[in-house]
This record gives structure tokens, C-alpha cells and sequence, in this order.
């Protein structure tokens, strides 16, 4: 019986490292880029660098992250002196492909008129 559960807690600990293991890559649009890399596969801790560019508005964020389920949220590892604290989420599809970013008080990491409000990104090939 023992070794059935040392057994079973082995495949449901590799599955959990498994899990995280497909966080780590470079999502992009026209517009947005997402970089990914699991610091931390047993918790998943994610770094994480985002960038909007749109005209001549730009903007970006590098932070550290945790995921939970299919959702990323990232808070910028430099904070804006003053300013209030930014969160970048980012909702990924079943099969990881695609992600959806939004922003709360984000606006002082990139100019008036772009952000990342509602980008959608691909995973680069």
C-alpha cells in the first residue's frame, strides 16, 4: 500500500512540474509581445516581460508572477515612484496558444495612447 502512494504522489508531482512546464515561451501581435520563463515549476512562479508599442506610444513591464489555473498575474519588478501598483493579467487558452491581456493601473508603464487593455497574443512558432 506505501508504495502505491509514494507511487501515486510521484505521477501527481510530475504532472504539477508538467503543468508549468509549457509557461515558458514568447507570445506576440502586431502591437504586444509576452515573454514567459517558470522560475519555479513545483509553485509556479513565472517571470515575465510584456511590451505594447503602437505609433509613437510604447511601453513595457518585466516582473515576477504566479499561475494560477490558466491565469497570470504580474506585477512590474521596478515600480513607478508614486505611482499605484500596476497588474498585468494574462488569461491563457486551454492548449496555451493564445493569451488575452488586461491591465489595472498600468497607464504611467506606457503612453496615452496604447496599452494593453484587451491584446491578444499568439505563441511564436
Amino acid at each position: 500500500m506505501k508504495r502505491n502512494l509514494g507511487f501515486l504522489l510521484l505521477v501527481v508531482a510530475g504532472a504539477a512540474q508538467a503543468q508549468y512546464a509549457n509557461f515558458d515561451s514568447e507570445f506576440v501581435s502586431p502591437t504586444t509581445s509576452l515573454r514567459t520563463l517558470v522560475l519555479d515549476s513545483e509553485t509556479g512562479v513565472i517571470a515575465a516581460s510584456a511590451s505594447v508599442g503602437a505609433n509613437s506610444c510604447s511601453g513595457s513591464i518585466a516582473g515576477i508572477g504566479k499561475i494560477k489555473g490558466d491565469i497570470l498575474q504580474i506585477k512590474p519588478y521596478v515600480k513607478v515612484e508614486d505611482g499605484e501598483d500596476c497588474v498585468l493579467t494574462v488569461k491563457f487558452d486551454k492548449g496555451r496558444k493564445k493569451a488575452t491581456v488586461t491591465e489595472e493601473n498600468c497607464s504611467l508603464y506606457h503612453g496615452a495612447s496604447c496599452g494593453w487593455e484587451g491584446q491578444s497574443v499568439t505563441k511564436k512558432r
